[in-house]
């Protein structure tokens, strides 16, 4: 046997291991994600949090809370399970849905399934509910829209419609119809 074969069968073992690492690690990786990149992985999450926003005199203006809020990096989405909103004009609104998503900026948040929006009565009348599949809401402006189906009740009297816009400061909203009513007189 001379020197050159011997170094061969010396090689050998580690050319195995390495054929045979190499091949472990392309059965254990996940198909089709090459590129952690690609991957919709949070980067963190936060339980039972609350938001609150002030005016410059320190009069609270609303609060923004949830059970769960999970922050997407690939593409900058936070999700927000159970998500509630409360803006404390006169009287106070509060949006409630099964899921939230806050948008880039947090400028906007995408309220779906089954959203509750509730007026307290003024002085002392009827709460007036707002129920909807999705409402875009713009917090600083206290703008929202709702595209899909709106029914809106107070006491017995329902309002439905094809899509609502809404202004909190102004007061003003409007439903894009058909519209459909029903109205009771409350004594």
């Amino acid at each position: 046997m001379t020197q050159r074969s011997s170094n061969i069968w010396t090689l050998l073992p580690l050319l195995l291991i390495a054929g045979l690492s190499f091949w472990l690690v392309s059965a254990v990786a996940p198909e089709g994600r090459s590129s952690g990149a690609l991957r919709h992985d949070p980067d963190y999450w936060v339980d039972q949090f609350s938001i609150r926003r002030f005016d410059a005199d320190g009069r609270l203006l609303s609060a923004f809370w949830g059970q769960k809020m999970t922050h997407y990096p690939d593409d900058d989405s936070t999700v927000v399970a159970d998500p509630k909103l409360v803006f404390f004009r006169e009287p106070a609104v509060k949006m409630t849905a099964s899921t939230g998503l806050v948008g880039k900026d947090g400028k906007e948040i995408t309220l779906t399934d089954t959203v509750l929006i509730r007026q307290e009565g003024k002085s002392g009348g009827l709460p007036i509910e707002l129920r909807t599949n999705a409402v875009v809401l713009n917090p600083d402006t206290e703008q929202a829209r709702a595209d899909g189906h709106v029914t809106i009740s107070q006491g017995k009297s329902i309002i439905s419609g094809r899509a609502l816009t809404i202004d909190n400061k102004s007061g003003v909203s409007v439903l894009d119809g058909p519209v459909t009513a029903t109205f009771h007189n409350t004594p």
